[in-house]
């Protein structure tokens, strides 16, 4: 009814209004206070960062910020003519078009995921609920894996411990084990959802500072475009029945995370690597 969409709207608006303050309690960023020449400003919020981290020596990190400062000042500005560069390099170009595969992929997957939700037994109001809520251990689990094994380990653990819990997924559904197939469910979901966040940082370093924002907006372009298929594949049974179309959208959503995770074997690891400033810079590395 219209008073029950009211009242979720109502309820989505007042948290987001809740969350809204939140960006002013955030340090600024260093290098764009150093930029403006409010020096003193960058070595408080670098100072702070060091402490958090248990590391020392602000002096040195400030100094190493300002070249690279210099680097972007001097080198290419122009996001564009930094794109043309890049463009020049083909295996850079196959780069990118390997993240925006993976992009378009793991966000059809993990999209895909929820919406079949209707096909999966019991409550879609528990069921959706217990989908959204494995987002927050998938989060958890990739700050951790990220930082311990590497960015490249844990996206292509992820991906592909996601295709094998979605054919153990397929096999039993026909068995019609309920409990099983929601737990798998869950855990596929949770998994491709640490996929999903590791593709935004992993992403951001593989790009250098100077077109960092142009190639995430493309990067996210893909990944719209990867979530308009996935009402499609998670409404298959519209289309072939119900006996078959649950598991053939699973079967679809495993393919293709076994196709991006193949695909992403071809791009470098970033842990401990120092983040490329300019093109010239990712061109030289």
């Amino acid at each position: 009814s219209w008073r029950g969409y009211s009242l979720v709207t109502l309820s989505l608006t007042s948290l987001a209004l809740a969350l809204a303050h939140l960006p002013y309690f955030a340090p600024e960023t260093p290098r764009w206070l150093l930029s403006r020449g409010r020096d003193s400003e960058a070595a408080a919020v670098v100072r702070r960062m060091l402490q958090m981290n248990g590391a020392k020596n602000p002096q040195q990190l400030l100094k190493e910020m300002r070249e690279a400062g210099r680097r972007l000042t001097g080198g290419t500005q122009s996001v564009t003519k930094s794109m043309m560069l890049l463009a020049k390099s083909p295996n850079l170009v196959m780069r990118f078009c390997i993240i925006c595969c993976n992009w378009f992929g793991v966000s059809a997957a993990f999209y895909g995921i929820s919406m079949a939700s209707k096909n999966l037994p019991g409550s879609i109001f528990f069921i959706t609920g217990m989908l959204g809520l494995a987002e927050f251990p998938a989060a958890l689990f990739m700050q951790v894996a990220a930082d311990r094994i590497g960015r490249k380990s844990t996206y292509l653990t992820s991906g592909s411990g996601f295709f094998m819990l979605v054919l153990a997924l397929t096999s039993v559904w026909a068995a019609g084990l309920t409990w099983v197939i929601v737990a798998l469910s869950l855990a596929s979901k949770m998994l491709i959802g640490v996929s999903y966040l590791m593709a935004y940082m992993w992403t951001a370093e593989l790009a250098p500072t100077s077109v960092r924002g142009a190639v995430l907006s493309i990067s996210s372009l893909f990944a719209r475009l990867g979530t308009l298929f996935a009402p499609v594949l998670g409404h298959l049974d519209v289309f072939i029945g119900k006996e078959f179309g649950p598991a053939v959208a699973f079967l679809v959503f495993s393919a293709s995370c076994f196709v991006i995770a193949g695909l992403a074997c071809a791009l470098p690891e970033t842990r401990g690597m120092p983040l490329p400033e300019t093109a010239e810079d990712l061109l030289k590395s």
